[in-house]
């Protein structure tokens, strides 16, 4: 799922989204 997710961006070149990934992961993170 990452990976898609920072293919994505790539692919866009958009930073929004890696941001916006980068702080949900660390939400999952800080849930457990």
């Amino acid at each position: 799922m990452l990976k898609n997710e920072v293919f994505r961006c790539q692919r866009y070149a958009s930073s929004l989204s890696l941001i916006m990934m980068d702080i949900y992961h660390f939400k999952n993170v800080n849930d457990t």
